[in-house]
């Protein structure tokens, strides 16, 4: 075989080993992206600790289950997008949820095991309020800062102030 062979079959063989390298490439970075509508982590015992999913709608949420398979965890997103995370007890009662408005502005809400509030923070663009509740469900105290200044009330059982500054009119 001639010289001008010889450098012809040589590029060729290059030329088809970058194409074949480019290729395999390719299916290399291909293989680094898993994609599914639903992840299950399970653990030594194939009970599923964490799963990964969306919802018919489209909706991404992750739940994470303590080791008897009972959800604890919730990192969800709301009808309209805002983003949310739900702490349950080990009876699956809400008992804490952070939360932002679809204007951003964050919220935390706290639960008894009946799942009656007792405490909500609500922070808004002009101010903020913390409300505090009974055991019974009932309003006893509101905090609140805003524009106009700031302002807290105390309640008695049946809703009656009791304290107010400043005072209530």
């Amino acid at each position: 075989m001639g010289r001008a062979k010889w450098v012809l079959v040589i590029a060729v063989v290059v030329a088809g080993s970058v194409t074949v390298g480019g290729l395999a490439q390719e299916k290399l970075a291909a293989l680094r992206v898993v994609q599914a509508e639903r992840f299950e982590l399970v653990d030594g015992q194939g009970r599923v600790r964490a799963l990964l999913a969306t919802d018919e709608a489209g909706t991404p949420s992750l739940a994470l289950a303590d080791k008897d398979g009972k959800p604890r965890v919730a990192v969800t997103l709301t009808d309209d997008g805002s983003p949310a995370v739900k702490l349950r007890d080990e009876k699956g009662t809400e008992r804490a949820a952070l939360l932002l408005f679809p204007d951003g502005s964050p919220a935390l809400g706290l639960w008894q095991a009946d799942g009656k509030e007792r405490a909500a923070l609500v922070l808004v663009p002009d101010g903020s309020s913390l409300r505090m509740r009974d055991k019974d469900g009932d309003l006893r105290a509101r905090l609140a800062v805003g524009q106009d200044g700031a302002s807290a009330t105390f309640l008695d059982k049946s809703g009656k102030v009791i304290w107010s500054a400043p005072p209530a009119r």
